[in-house]
């Protein structure tokens, strides 16, 4: 990766120092690590002494408890998790689930296993589940797929160990947070180049963004959310939704298309066939032909002939259409 790109492994160097200015505390989140070793290698059992380690009440090694409380947990509770910490594997649904049940917050089962395993787990915390805008139909499903998140980014950008992810992400959310931050000299690079061009955080963020939206499989209900942002885009869709109803229309009552291409006369010409059947009126084809033109205006970079008002009274009218001949 060259040096004008942005880099997140660069972004975790200045992980203590950003950590040091927001919270007045060098974090030894390494000494936290060697307390749990007896752990992860089969000499200890995890017990109510190393969830006390993690929770540092005397602000030892970090600020557990400003962040986090932990839930009264009896001795009993920690014998389902005997020797589950031993040689444990990358995104092991059933110990995260387990941890989940007695500790009652995905938050903290994830600093568990981040301590004990760093290898392969990582804190799912405000500042970065935020920054990806992490996504799932439970907490446990939710810290699954920010694991997921970070084993692309480990690979992506030759980090060694999950954990050092998290804490570059820690670190470049807090850095977008704070404008302090962004200013400081030797940051500022970092800062920049993540602002100026596309990379595979921002990729991630995106995708996790719109993944339920792409779900609906409707191109004129994710035009209807963007337009207020972007309402190019959001023509642009909608002539797409438009297109397919009706193409969708002629296949049905059997107005053939030569090829797959649809371009104004072509989409006129299949119009023109659903008002010869009497499908739709010539009121309806007139309509149908100039929602299609607009659309194309802004598909091609003619977007002054079309306001942002036009493009809201476009998505409206096709609306319409699909509620009125929703059988099509």
């Amino acid at each position: 990766m060259s040096s004008d790109n942005f880099n997140l492994k660069r972004v975790g160097k200045y992980f203590i120092e950003v950590a040091q200015k927001l919270q007045h505390k060098t974090l030894r989140l390494d000494l936290i690590e060697e307390k749990m070793k007896g752990v992860a290698d089969g000499q200890e059992e995890f017990s109510i002494e190393h969830l006390n380690i993690i929770k540092d009440e005397d602000e030892k090694y970090w600020r557990f408890l400003r962040w986090w409380r932990l839930p009264e947990i009896k001795q009993k509770e920690f014998e389902k998790l005997k020797g589950k910490f031993v040689g444990l594997g990358q995104k092991n649904e059933e110990v995260v689930q387990t941890l989940f049940n007695m500790l009652k917050n995905i938050e903290i089962v994830s600093c568990v296993l981040r301590f004990i395993c760093p290898d392969y787990y990582g804190i799912l915390s405000s500042p970065v589940e935020n920054l990806l805008n992490v996504k799932g139909k439970n907490p446990v499903e939710k810290y699954l797929n920010y694991l997921d998140n970070l084993t692309e980014l480990r690979d992506e950008y030759g980090f060694s160990r999950i954990a050092d992810v998290d804490m570059a992400l820690w670190t470049l959310a807090n850095i977008l947070n704070y404008s302090e931050l962004r200013t400081d000299p030797k940051i500022k690079e970092q800062y920049t180049l993540y602002m100026k061009k596309t990379n595979s955080v921002k990729k991630i963020m995106a995708r996790n963004s719109l993944e339920q939206i792409w779900e609906e499989k409707s191109y004129l209900y994710i035009a209807e959310l963007v337009w207020d942002t972007d309402y190019i885009v959001a023509g642009i869709l909608a002539r797409r939704e438009l297109e397919l109803f009706v193409r969708r229309a002629c296949m049905r009552y059997g107005i053939s298309e030569k090829d797959e291409k649809v371009n104004y006369r072509k989409f006129c010409d299949l119009v023109n066939g659903l008002k010869t059947k009497r499908i739709i009126n010539e009121d309806e084809c007139k309509s149908m032909r100039a929602l299609y033109k607009m659309g194309s205006n802004l598909a091609h970079g003619r977007e002054h002939l079309v306001s942002k008002n036009q493009t809201k009274d476009m998505l409206t009218k096709i609306g319409h259409f699909l509620k009125n001949y929703w059988y099509l």
